[in-house]
């Protein structure tokens, strides 16, 4: 082989391999979420279960570079973001809750900070081995998400919602319709198996979005009990495009 057909045959395998991570990538969660975003012309984000902000940082990493605001009501969790946000102008957070009701409520703290919820573990989660054993329960404050629009200067614009409270994202919901009418696009946890007791399960968590307009985008497992066998999904939807 000559050092020219050598050449040509290192270029084209390496546009091969260039060619798999494109499709990889645009196959992967973060992949989809940064075209919907882009397609959207998404404004803001509402990061509903800020956690320790990976979304949020998440959201950067995939070239998102508008407005963020986490939601993080468990006060250690809110603690961690508020260190990782700081040299973030445009990502701001707030220590409470989200629901249909303002107030307070007990939520458990759990031994993985990430399944901490308003409901409790089910046996299915211990039986799965989850480290959702609650280790105390913790008053949090509760708002609406129609109350918290007004006060965050979040009346009009393109509004991304996402939604990841551990089987409490029809609360939420419920406490958003009219902040819904500019959500452009949301992503929810749904789950096919109950992780805690009283959570409402997939496909029924799905439809009352379907039923308001949406239109499901893409569809990503986050948890599964084997290879083959899915806990929980993401999902991501989407206002329906009108038909011609």
């Amino acid at each position: 082989m000559s050092i020219r057909d050598w050449v040509r045959s290192v270029v084209r395998s390496t546009l091969r391999l260039v060619d798999l991570d494109v499709v990889h990538r645009h196959n992967t969660l973060e992949g989809h979420l940064a075209r919907l975003l882009a397609d959207l012309g998404v404004e803001c984000v509402l990061d509903v279960g800020g956690h320790y902000g990976e979304y949020a940082r998440l959201l950067r990493t995939i070239g998102y570079q508008g407005r963020i605001v986490s939601f993080e009501p468990i006060r250690a969790n809110y603690d961690r973001m508020v260190t990782a946000m700081r040299f973030d102008g445009c990502w701001t957070g707030l220590p409470i809750a989200l629901g249909d009701e303002p107030g307070e409520l007990p939520i458990n703290v759990t031994v993985a900070s990430d399944l901490s919820s308003f409901l409790a573990p089910s046996a299915a989660s211990r039986a799965l081995g989850f480290p959702s054993r609650v280790l105390r329960t913790e008053m949090v404050k509760v708002e609406r998400l129609d109350d918290m629009l007004p006060r965050l200067g979040l009346e009009t614009g393109r509004l991304y919602l996402k939604l990841d409270t551990q089987g409490f994202d029809g609360a939420v919901l419920r406490g958003a319709t009219r902040a819904l009418e500019l959500v452009v696009g949301l992503q929810t946890e749904v789950a096919v198996t109950p992780l805690y007791d009283g959570m409402t399960l997939f496909p029924a968590s799905i439809q009352p979005l379907l039923d308001l307009g949406y239109e499901l985008s893409d569809m990503h497992a986050v948890a599964r009990k084997d290879r083959c066998s899915a806990i929980e999904f993401d999902c991501l939807l989407r206002r329906a495009k009108p038909t011609a």
